[in-house]
């Protein structure tokens, strides 16, 4: 298989994720999908590693990245779903693909890159594109608050530090079951963490209706995240990304086939995906 159709499956994996998750959402909570997608990413990667596999030599400086990869995929998967909860699949998913946009932002404010005319057009179609989808959402996203968008904003963003990590990592130690696995346990380790703390409100809740979506949304989700790391091993960037970033035409498109019954796709959000896409793509091959 190329890296380009591992991409391009990376993309369906995380939308069909998406998806089976808002289905699942409406019994339970954004928490236990979390739990529940670390838990099976842990088991099902350790399983393949013990089994086929094997554990890789890899220094300490790597496992330190590991674990701040880790980390930080349980709070972007956190917020993600916190997004489809709130705001629907459909318009969380462009948000949250807008990822190359920060990526690209970081280089810029920190790295001292320039702005060039692709990057420009690329972020104006990515911003107007997220405006579409959240301009006027009350008309159909019950009880709506403008705070709804910031959950999948933000998981993007991070998202922006997440994906140059792997990278990296990657390049340190061409495993990516491995690397999978152990960002797994400890992402499932800090949601565990989280749930145990004094202060921390929310709880999981285990329903029947959900259970089961929330088992094959977590593991699609866990299969994306594999499949992205493989096609980063097997192709150049400037390749996989422009690829995964059609999440969000795959995400609408599966929302109107299989969730006409509790989310409204409008308009707005089919152009506001279609924007997110192509400015998405656009930063991407301006950077390479």
């Amino acid at each position: 298989m190329t890296a380009q159709a591992i991409a391009l499956a990376a993309a369906i994996a995380y939308a069909m994720s998406f998806i089976l998750s808002k289905r699942g959402l409406r019994y339970s909570t954004p928490i236990t999908i979390t739990f529940v997608s670390l838990l099976m990413q842990t088991i099902v990667l350790f399983a393949i590693v013990f089994i086929f596999t094997g554990i890789p030599a890899t220094t300490p400086y790597v496992y330190f990245l590991f674990i701040v990869a880790g980390v930080l995929q349980m709070v972007v998967r956190q917020l993600t779903y916190i997004g489809i909860e709130k705001i629907g699949a459909a318009r969380s998913g462009p948000i949250r693909a807008s990822v190359p946009l920060w990526s690209a932002a970081v280089a810029i404010f920190f790295l001292g890159e320039r702005i060039t005319l692709p990057i420009a057009l690329g972020t104006l179609l990515v911003v107007g594109g997220i405006l579409l989808i959240s301009w006027r959402s009350e008309e159909s996203v019950q009880d709506f608050r403008p705070w709804y968008i910031i959950a999948p904003l933000l998981a993007a963003i991070l998202g922006g530090v997440v994906y140059p990590l792997r990278r990296y990592t990657l390049k340190l130690s061409d495993d990516p079951i491995y690397f999978g696995a152990i960002v797994g346990v400890v992402g499932l380790l800090c949601t565990m963490m989280f749930l145990a703390s004094p202060t921390t409100k929310d709880k999981l809740v285990w329903h029947r209706q959900s259970v089961g979506y929330f088992i094959v949304g977590g593991s699609l989700e866990s299969l994306g995240l594999l499949l992205v790391l493989y096609a980063l091993s097997y192709g150049p960037v400037v390749m996989v990304t422009p690829l995964t970033a059609t999440l969000p035409l795959w995400v609408v498109i599966g929302s109107k086939i299989f969730l006409r019954d509790i989310e409204k796709i409008t308009a707005r959000t089919v152009i506001g995906a279609i924007l997110v896409v192509a400015g998405t793509v656009a930063i991407t091959l301006a950077k390479f």
